[in-house]
């Protein structure tokens, strides 16, 4: 039985992450070995919108780089805006594939499910590595894609009392709250010189990079740590959030203190209490909609579509809003749904000229709720 004194650079650990690329020279200083790459060989891989040299260099930062450390950081590039089509997002994840990292950070959310893309992150997640994702921001209590998969680390925001920071998204499959006031994203904020949209980096984005890096630590201690065990490593050694009745009650918290335990003063760490698998099953909604209908498949984690499944569930119907909260929404329409071997369909009926976000859930646990805008009307 090995033990570990403290969480040291033991061997080469390789961090990829899809984003919108990296601006190296804004980590020269730090010597980090970074890798660049793209999609496309036709996409620069500057990043012309910030986000992810932003991630790169709190990234940098959490490891405390130098010239001994071997850590290797890829960030690859997927897109040149804001917002991402998925199909560039598996395109990155097909790069990570064949990359092999020990840890990929996935650091875009999306509210809907995708079989491809389930497919890929299993792929990557089954060779050991640890997969993770932001809850997203601008939303509230939403499930997204793919933070909500059980072979991915979701996290969010806090601050040092376990409430949500403002902004973040928080939901029942988050397996890790970060506080935002850790003491070296609170100079960061104050030092990075990008010019970034305040609401472009926050919250989760924000945060991301110190899981990432508590990943990282853990991986150069022994490569063999999956996703299991980091998961396992969450659970048993941070505090919980308290707060009974809500979907974000009993989710791990590193807080200031623990950041600097874990990652200033080291940590007795001892593999084989961490090593165990345990696989959840998981059911999503594959959700498409026609001219006069919306058609709802059920898949597993693995990205199949689940014929074998037949369910009940229900549909609720709420006005449409960016800043919709369906803890405090009412509907407008409730609907049983049956679930026929593994699908449903639900006719357009009088919602043709308004907006609306649809919600299904069922009530095995195992299955995750999902949500779906139906847009009629762009104005």
């Amino acid at each position: 039985m090995t033990h570990y004194k403290n969480i040291k650079v033991a061997q080469k650990v390789s961090i990829a992450y899809i984003d919108t690329g990296c601006t190296c020279s804004r980590l020269s200083e730090k010597n980090a070995n970074i890798l660049c790459m793209a999609i496309d060989d036709n996409l620069d891989i500057n990043d012309n919108v910030g986000h992810g040299t932003v991630f790169a260099e709190l990234l940098t930062t959490q490891l405390c780089l130098n010239g001994d450390v071997g850590f290797q950081i890829i960030p690859i590039k997927v897109g040149n805006s804001r917002e991402i089509k998925v199909e560039n997002i598996c395109k990155g994840l097909n790069i990570a594939i064949g990359l092999k990292p020990d840890v990929l950070s996935i650091n875009l959310s999306n509210l809907y499910y995708n079989a491809n893309m389930a497919k890929l992150i299993k792929t990557i997640s089954e060779e050991g590595t640890i997969c993770l994702s932001p809850a997203g921001n601008l939303v509230y209590g939403i499930t997204t894609f793919p933070a909500c998969y059980h072979n991915v680390i979701g996290t969010t925001s806090c601050n040092e009392s376990g409430q949500i920071s403002s902004g973040a998204n928080f939901y029942k499959y988050i397996d890790l709250a970060i506080s935002d006031q850790i003491e070296s994203l609170c100079s960061f904020r104050s030092s990075f010189a990008l010019p970034i949209p305040p609401d472009l980096f926050l919250g989760t984005s924000l945060t991301l990079p110190i899981a990432t890096a508590l990943a990282a630590h853990l991986k150069s201690v022994n490569k063999q740590i999956n996703i299991h065990g980091f998961r396992k490593f969450l659970q048993i050694n941070l505090p919980k959030i308290e707060a009974p009745g809500k979907d974000m009650n009993n989710i791990p918290f590193l807080r200031r203190d623990d950041y600097e335990r874990l990652f200033k003063y080291g940590y007795r760490f001892k593999y084989d209490e961490y090593s165990n698998n345990f696989n959840m099953e998981q059911f999503f909604l594959q959700i498409q909609r026609d001219d006069i209908e919306i058609i709802f498949d059920i898949y597993d984690l693995d990205g199949n579509r689940r014929l074998d499944i037949s369910s009940n569930a229900q549909l609720d119907l709420y006005p449409f809003s960016r800043k919709f909260d369906p803890g405090n929404s009412s509907s407008l329409l409730e609907k049983s749904l049956i679930f026929i071997d593994g699908q449903a369909t639900w006719k357009l009926q009088k919602v043709e000229e308004e907006n609306y976000i649809l919600r299904v859930r069922f009530d095995n646990n195992n299955f995750v709720d999902s949500y779906f805008a139906i847009i009629n009307n762009l104005r």
